[in-house]
């Protein structure tokens, strides 16, 4: 996953100040609330975070405004596959410490840092990001690593439920669909099945119509059990509600998704 190709558009959605519905009304909420509980009840001082699928780098300091109270805070490592947006991230905030690489090399981009520097993470933050790691399992043995022990871990993903589903989507339709249709006629039984929750797989889809990805669809199960597989303990399981401003605001997003879940958040410990 690298979004090379077209960093300036999606940097300039990221920095726009324009509200993207998914975000603004559901996700970033959601996952400062669960950030929220997480750093207040974590055992130790917050000193060191990582930050995986970082971007330009402006989620960091949106993050840190929320979190005033973070005043411990001794090192901020980002770690992004775009090169373009690892670069404005540098230019943008020279404070924080910010490495070009893909996640699934992650103690190769930033072990050797952490390790001169004796930093081990006390709070790991990833939004929207995981989706596009294949193999959670042999990240999450690697976070572990690099971080202490009874660290939180909080992050987002696809919720598998609408991203299972099977999709259509034109100027006049858009169309998400999951289950299946019986149909019995003269003794014969056919059925129509729509999406597929239950097989993991890759996934190809075009965002905002300009920037090609390939995603990971997960059942919860599989991820559930990467999780015990890895030695996380699971502290939370956030399916979230748009917030309530979206009901009047975007009422058609609201009608949606306060009844089909779009993404799917986790606190975990180390």
């Amino acid at each position: 996953m690298n979004y090379d190709q077209n960093y300036k558009h999606w940097d300039s959605l990221s920095n726009s100040g324009k509200k993207h519905i998914a975000h603004f009304y559901l996700e970033k909420p959601a996952i400062f609330s669960i950030s929220k509980l997480a750093i207040e009840n974590t055992q130790h001082k917050i000193k060191n975070i990582l930050f995986l699928g970082c971007g330009s780098g402006g989620e960091i300091n949106q993050f840190l405004e929320t979190f005033p109270n973070l005043k411990d805070v001794e090192n901020i490592i980002g770690i992004d596959n775009s090169f373009e947006l690892i670069k404005i991230a540098k230019d943008n905030y020279p404070k924080y410490n910010f490495f070009y690489g893909d996640l699934e090399n992650l103690d190769q981009v930033i072990g050797s840092f952490c390790r001169e520097f004796n930093i081990k993470f006390d709070f790991i933050f990833s939004s929207l990001t995981l989706h596009y790691i294949e193999d959670w399992l042999d990240l999450f043995v690697q976070i572990k690593k690099l971080s202490k022990k009874k660290s939180p871990f909080v992050f987002s993903t696809h919720h598998p439920v609408k991203w299972g589903s099977e999709s259509q989507k034109n100027k006049e339709i858009t169309q998400f669909k999951m289950g299946y249709k019986k149909n019995k006629t003269n003794n014969q039984i056919e059925y129509e099945i729509y999406g597929d929750y239950l097989t993991p797989r890759a996934v190809s889809e075009t965002l905002f119509g300009k920037i090609d990805i390939i995603h990971y669809h997960k059942p919860i199960g599989e991820m559930i059990n990467v999780f015990i597989e890895s030695g996380l303990e699971i502290k939370k399981v956030l399916e979230p509600l748009p917030i309530l401003a979206a009901k009047s605001e975007k009422p058609d997003f609201w009608a949606v998704h306060s009844k089909i879940p779009l993404f799917i958040l986790f606190w975990l410990v180390i």
